[in-house]
């Protein structure tokens, strides 16, 4: 039996309201800034590796799954 954990079926995520997800970023950001080992890769983690999944290969007109 499969039960349904998600309000998206076949979903790894559930859903979450905005400001529950802007809170988990600005603690996240926090953790991060306060961390000095991990400071130095903070604009990686949050917005780096996102642009170059997606922007990047939206140039090029392909899908990063492809």
């Amino acid at each position: 039996m499969c039960t349904a954990t998600s309000s998206y079926p076949n979903s790894d995520y559930p859903y979450l309201p905005d400001a529950v997800l802007n809170a988990n970023l600005q603690r996240l950001k926090q953790t991060l800034a306060s961390d000095k080992e991990l400071v130095q890769y903070a604009d990686l983690f949050l917005w780096k590796n996102a642009e170059r999944l997606f922007i990047r290969n939206a140039a090029f007109g392909s899908i990063p799954t492809e």
